[in-house]
């Protein structure tokens, strides 16, 4: 009931209203945390021997690493955002679990491994019980305390010695195995049918059904040879990407390639963390199969995102060097390239003032500079490029100063803008046609649901519905107001958001009258709704990968690891869409939240990076518009590492600049695993 509420609200609240966004405040991000417990405002007030032991208990019995901070707010961001993202850059692992708290904001946040041995609720159930008491009453160093002891009480299952755990295991075990063979002896005991089905049934499945096949799980030893090999490979990877980093230092210079040198000592320390994880697979303390497991999960996840992110950074310097080996051609297409993109441009402003005077500010948030930026990348490029052809000119003249290696990575980089401001003008007709076709498809949407809406009043007026009709007819009151609200407005202020509504209404109504239908008919509707949930799904992600590709200097961690999860739960779904479509729906869904919590976080990153680099005085100079427009590409990503200086020294080439392969791809991916928590305010 509470999430129908949600979607009336967010219809009034972002259809009638348009909605606004808030900025966050300035005060204590996300960081790595290098000691266990971090003090950063002071609470414990050096008090922390009681703190310390308790963690060093929990430790020492458990193998579990609790590390706690303090700060004085979590920066205006969810207390889950900035915690997850905490976890994530100190590369915590399965077995880590962190406390942070924000003593000003009064909220709080256990997080935890993905694969750690606590159910979320657990965890849950230790901050509400344990945790929140002591820190409402201020008492920091025994919230602390209450936190490894609760973890240590949970893990031990409520004061269970863990060799009782094992027996019950070898219990179950035992139990698992003579059911399996008392139901083989049944099973061959009984005349077959035919077809092979035994008599009375067609298989185990209910009515006689086949029976689900269960899900596989990988052997112990197959799964450790692959964590082994995979740790092997990525070894020899990173060994090898070092080689291939020295020479493109050599080449190029150390700025021009400082995300490949970034990618690197990441990838670098993770495989240091995934080798340390295999040595506690293999020294002389045991632990249990579930834990050795998780590890080599977490090996595997660990090796591949760091591959992964070293072979995009060898495929951008190898396409520098494909720009130095074709500089003649490249300089000599570039000035006409650069004039075709600037010839749309009174096009695409023309198609934006349309828009602008049909949809609502919200439906256009994410190309409403698109024109502006696009003709700063243009700008930039042309700068490049005369950079790169005087460059070019000098060392074929045997200017000692210059050479074909600067003239290359001035060309990358101008061929980099080119490719940005393209792809800024393809967005806007992308999005004016997306809306089009939202705000033509929205009354189709909205009659099949309008006869839901009358279908259900029907069945509940004639008493089919059960005795629940009372709340059944207060979750229709709150669905139909959410499609009214949709009608009224037929969407033309933001049609694609209007368009998520209806299907969100759409699916409420499913759940109401999934007991009037038939089996057939419940996944017939499952799979329609499935179809358009991924259509908007793809959309939504589509846009988002645009947003961030193109403003990538200024996108930080979160929102580039919001839209690797989308583009996870998307594959997720369209895998699952031909066997299991209610799943695949809510994956599909998830896909869509992502992708523009995505967006809202890359939308508030440059914001916020544009108030600090505005007003053309970065760099001293006229070049303020040029500079702020490749920080917001990721362009000259050398600068901000180097703190400025001659060209020679700080500057980045495209392909490297921004760090968007590796920060968001590796760096936001949680340490090899990712996190979970749960907290609250106190």
């Amino acid at each position: 009931m509470r999430r129908l509420s949600r979607i009336a609200v967010a219809v009034i609240a972002a259809v009638l209203l348009g909605g606004a966004a808030i900025g966050p405040a300035a005060a204590d991000p996300p960081f790595r945390l290098d000691d266990r417990i971090s003090d950063t405002n002071g609470a414990l007030g050096g008090n922390t021997s009681a703190a310390q032991s308790a963690i060093d208990s929990l430790q020492s019995e458990d193998n579990v690493q609790l590390w706690v901070v303090f700060v004085d707010s979590f920066d205006g961001t969810p207390a889950a955002d900035w915690a997850a993202e905490t976890f994530a850059d100190s590369d915590f692992g399965s077995r880590y679990a962190l406390l942070a708290v924000a003593t000003e904001d009064r909220a709080y946040r256990i997080e935890v491994g993905d694969s750690f041995p606590l159910t979320t609720d657990e965890v849950d159930t230790i901050g509400t019980n344990d945790v929140a008491p002591r820190l409402s009453g201020s008492d920091w160093s025994g919230a602390v305390v209450a936190a490894a002891d609760g973890l240590r009480s949970e893990i031990g299952g409520g004061g269970a010695s863990s060799f009782l755990w094992v027996l019950v295991v070898i219990a179950v075990v035992v139990v698992v195995v003579v059911l399996l063979w008392l139901r083989a002896r049944r099973k061959k005991s009984q005349p077959a049918a035919a077809g092979g089905a035994p008599a009375g049934g067609s298989g185990d499945g209910p009515g006689g059904a086949p029976a689900e096949p269960p899900v596989p799980v990988e052997p112990y030893e197959q799964l450790s040879e692959r964590s082994v090999q995979i740790l092997i490979a990525t070894d020899n990877a990173v060994r090898t990407s070092e080689a291939q980093l020295q020479l493109a230092e050599q080449t190029f210079g150390a700025a021009a390639v400082v995300d490949f040198r970034r990618a690197f000592e990441q990838a670098r320390d993770s495989l240091a963390a995934a080798f340390r994880l295999r040595q506690q697979i293999d020294d002389d303390e045991p632990e249990d199969e579930a834990t050795r497991r998780a590890w080599m999960t977490e090996i595997i996840d660990r090796c591949t995102k760091a591959d992964e992110a070293l072979d995009e950074q060898s495929e951008r310097f190898d396409e520098l060097l494909d720009t130095r080996n074709r500089l003649p051609t490249v300089l000599a297409e570039l000035p006409g390239r650069i004039d075709a993109v600037a010839a749309r441009l009174p096009d695409v402003t023309a198609a934006l003032g349309r828009l602008s005077g049909t949809y609502a500010p919200t439906a256009l948030s994410t190309v409403s500079t698109n024109v502006t930026e696009a003709g700063a990348r243009l700008e930039l490029a042309r700068d490049e490029l005369a950079e790169a052809t005087a460059a070019n000119t000098a060392a074929a003249g045997g200017d000692p100063q210059a050479g074909p290696n600067d003239a290359a990575v001035a060309a990358r980089d101008a061929e980099e803008a080119l490719a940005q401001a393209t792809t800024l003008l393809d967005a806007v007709g992308s999005l004016e046609a997306e809306l089009s076709a939202a705000a033509s498809q929205l009354q189709s949407r909205l009659a099949p649901v309008q006869a839901e809406l009358a279908s259900a009043r029907s069945a509940l007026t004639h008493g089919s519905a059960g005795a629940e009709s009372q709340a059944l007819v207060q979750r229709l009151d709150q669905v139909e107001l959410a499609v009214t609200a949709v009608a009224g407005l037929a969407g033309q202020r933001d049609p694609v958001l209007a368009t998520q509504r209806i299907q969100e209404a759409d699916e409420a109504l499913d759940d109401i009258l999934a007991d009037t239908r038939s089996a057939q008919q419940n996944e017939q509707r499952a799979a329609q709704l499935l179809q358009e949930t991924l259509a908007t799904a793809r959309q939504r992600i589509a846009t988002a990968s645009d947003y961030v590709t193109t403003r990538r200097g200024a996108v930080g961690s979160q929102a580039r690891t919001r839209l690797a999860e989308a583009n996870r739960h998307l594959a997720a779904a369209e895998g699952l869409a031909g066997s299991d479509p209610r799943q695949a729906l809510a994956e599909a869904k998830q896909a869509t939240a992502l992708a523009d919590a995505a967006i809202q976080l890359a939308q508030q990153d440059v914001g916020g990076f544009g108030g600090g680099f505005g007003g053309g005085g970065f760099g001293g100079g006229g070049g303020g518009s040029n500079i702020g427009g490749a920080i917001l590409g990721g362009i000259i990503g050398g600068i901000l590492s180097s703190g400025g200086g001659h060209r020679g020294h700080s500057r980045g080439f495209g392909g490297f600049g921004g760090g968007g392969g590796f920060g968001g791809g590796f760096g936001g991916g949680g340490g090899g695993g990712g996190s979970r928590g749960a907290g609250g305010r106190f």
